[in-house]
């Protein structure tokens, strides 16, 4: 598959602490079994864990759900504890501290990979009370519109009205838009000297590429600035919640034939004129790219904001929102490409809502 930024990396990833585990195995116990196993902390580490936050990776493609705790622990001067290695590998990686604005500069300039990093540490920010920092990304600079008529907006538009649409098929159905891979990863040291090889099963798309765009539209008038999101129903959501309503960003798997970033202004110009009749005024890339769940497909999501005409909103399915809301209700948002792209915009705009909340417990 095509790199469209025609980057390269190591194939080792920065990732929080993180485990498969049952929808009915959520407790703080599981929480402090994982932090032992993975990370070498023992409960007398630990000072606190917060409330349980979810939200869905890749809903249009992939059946996960992310359940994530911060946690808080006794500094450590090092992290020198040898934990078990749970992987095929030579060993489980290691365990250390980073500091958080670093990670979210180096997430802008797409050094860091992992989605689900970048939104825990949004949220920590918030819950702490402390600003991002500066946006190091590229400046958006939005052009008022004059408008006759007063855009048309929805509070509620992060919390779609709950409906089940899909029924349950035979699990033996074949697969029509995805295709299961099985690829042989190799582990090597710095001299390329072969130190393990173990096969991994991922996914990809049939006959589209393992990139995707997603797409923020905004526009600016004399009243302020407003945020479009889009109302899906996947089967993805109804499989855990029981609803398939979800609020998404549009986003779109390119073609394999699309092979740089550089077409992604002309094709995302064409897909929301074609799919919600909207006219792109003027786009700009939402900082670095990411993986929104690399243990289980090389997906590669290319995050923009686009501009849209305000004339051209007449008939669009869009549910548009003010920023300040839009900063106000990020925890509402469950669709991880909604979540990376929200948080990186109120940060480029400095529509940040960072007040101090209950403390983690």
């Amino acid at each position: 598959m095509p790199r469209l930024n025609s980057s390269t990396f190591s194939g080792y990833i920065t990732e929080p602490i993180s485990a498969i585990v049952s929808t009915s195995d959520l407790s703080e116990k599981s929480v402090n079994e994982i932090l032992a196993e993975r990370g070498g902390f023992t409960d007398d580490h630990i000072v606190g864990i917060a409330e349980p936050f979810t939200y869905y990776t890749s809903p249009g493609g992939i059946n996960e759900r992310v359940l994530s705790r911060l946690v808080e622990v006794t500094p450590k001067p090092e992290f020198s504890i040898r934990f078990p290695n749970y992987t095929p590998f030579k060993d489980a990686g290691t365990v250390r501290s980073l500091d958080a604005l670093q990670v979210l500069r180096s997430c802008h300039v797409g050094g860091m990979f992992d989605a689900r990093l970048e939104i825990n540490i949004y949220r920590l920010l918030r819950m702490l009370g402390q600003g991002p920092g500066p946006w190091i990304g590229a400046p958006i600079h939005l052009q008022t519109q004059e408008v006759d008529k007063v855009l048309e907006t929805d509070e509620s538009s992060l919390s779609p009205r709950p409906r089940a649409v899909f029924e349950s098929v035979a699990e033996n159905r074949e697969l029509r838009f995805l295709s299961v891979r099985e690829g042989t990863f190799v582990e090597c040291n710095q001299s390329q000297t072969t130190l393990s090889t173990t096969t991994f099963e991922y996914v990809i798309p049939r006959k589209l590429s393992s990139n995707t765009l997603v797409a923020l539209p905004i526009l600016k008038t004399s009243i302020g600035i407003f945020v479009g999101v889009e109302h899906r129903d996947l089967p993805a959501v109804q499989t855990f919640s029981g609803s398939s309503a979800i609020a998404t960003s549009p986003a779109w798997r390119l073609p394999a034939t699309l092979t740089h970033k550089s077409h992604l202004t002309a094709f995302v110009e064409v897909a929301m004129k074609r799919d919600f009749g909207v006219s792109v005024v003027k786009s700009w890339e939402l900082g670095g790219c990411y993986y929104p769940s690399p243990g289980v497909t090389p997906e590669t999501v290319f995050p923009f904001v686009v501009e849209v005409d305000h004339s051209s909103l007449e008939s669009s399915t869009l549910h548009f929102t003010s920023i300040d809301n839009l900063a106000s209700s990020i925890e509402l948002i469950q669709d991880a490409h909604l979540a990376v792209a929200v948080n990186r915009l109120v940060h480029a705009l400095g529509f940040n809502n960072y007040q101090q909340s209950e403390p983690v417990r």
